[in-house]
């Protein structure tokens, strides 16, 4: 979206954040595009772990902060998959697994234009299946 004219001055209208693809169903795995080359399974695997958290506190408001992490695994997260970097754009792709539906979408409307680096903001939608 270019600036727009108001009254005499421009005023610059611009999203932080890409809108998710509404063209494919929910569903547990998230795809993620525009990933640095240098981003790894590891990587990924931390930044979406953490919203596990948050999805327990908010469905089930019963496990305490210390509960959480002494948990022996993240509940809820599965894991993550990488592709080869694209030697033109130098990005990388992936999927993120969850155990449900709404877990996903937690992650996917906190992590959706996230800057995982500088100039580079991650786009998460679901996956198509």
């Amino acid at each position: 979206m270019g600036p727009k004219r108001v009254s005499g001055g421009f005023i610059v209208i611009e999203s932080a954040r890409a809108p998710p693809n509404t063209s494919v169903q929910p569903s547990s795995i998230l795809f993620c595009q525009n990933l640095p080359a240098e981003v790894t399974e590891d990587v990924l695997a931390v930044l979406f772990q953490q919203y596990v958290l948050l999805i327990t506190r908010t469905f089930a408001g019963v496990l305490s902060l210390i509960q959480f992490l002494l948990a022996s695994r993240y509940p809820g997260f599965l894991g993550t998959k990488l592709s080869a970097a694209d030697p033109t754009t130098k990005s990388k792709s992936g999927h993120v697994r969850y155990a449900s539906t709404d877990e996903a979408a937690v992650a996917l409307e906190a992590l959706n234009g996230f800057q995982i680096k500088r100039g580079w903001k991650m786009g998460v939608s679901y996956a198509s299946s």
